[in-house]
This record gives C-alpha cells, structure tokens and sequence, in this order.
C-alpha cells in the first residue's frame, strides 16, 4: 500500500503487515519511509 504522508497510527501499519500480509510505504519530504521500502522500490527481496 502507498500513502501520500507518513501514517498517523504506526501500529497500522504493523497490523497490516501481520494480520493481511501488506506492506505500506509513504511519500516523505526527502523521499520514500516504511518496512521494506527498498524492497518495495525495487531492490531483491533476501531469498528464505
């Protein structure tokens, strides 16, 4: 999920990622923020 600004509720965004399996991301003013954002922007996931 991309959000145009950084979530008011961080817990959000770990309950996402735990109970529905979604990673977030957003927008800051320097860039990009948010669990696996370099996964997200393109880089190689670590193979388990």
């Amino acid at each position: 999920m991309v959000l145009p600004d950084a979530p008011q509720d961080l817990w959000a965004v770990d309950f996402l990622a735990e109970a529905l399996n979604i990673s977030t991301i957003w927008k800051t003013p320097t860039g990009w923020d948010g669990p696996n954002m370099d996964i997200a922007l393109g880089a190689p996931a670590d193979a388990d």
